[in-house]
């Protein structure tokens, strides 16, 4: 219900760190990989990650984290 009404500080405070890990991937940007790659190597083929930008925005982020997939 907080998601749906878009309450996400209050979420942070009502869902236990544990359960986030459990659900969701999160950290600096470079641990990402490392963690996905942890998490899903072997189950998937493709990995959507939920972040807003525009044309140009993040480059030097976007291509260190396709080298570091393709690695």
């Amino acid at each position: 219900q907080l998601a749906k009404e878009g309450k996400w500080e209050e979420m942070e405070r009502v869902i236990p760190e544990d359960m986030e890990r459990e659900v969701a991937v999160t950290g600096e940007w470079d641990e990402l990989v490392p963690q996905l790659r942890q998490r899903y190597e072997g189950l998937v083929d493709r990995i959507h990650l939920m972040v807003d930008f525009g044309p140009g925005d993040r480059s030097a982020f976007w291509e260190a984290l396709a080298k570091s997939a393709r690695a």
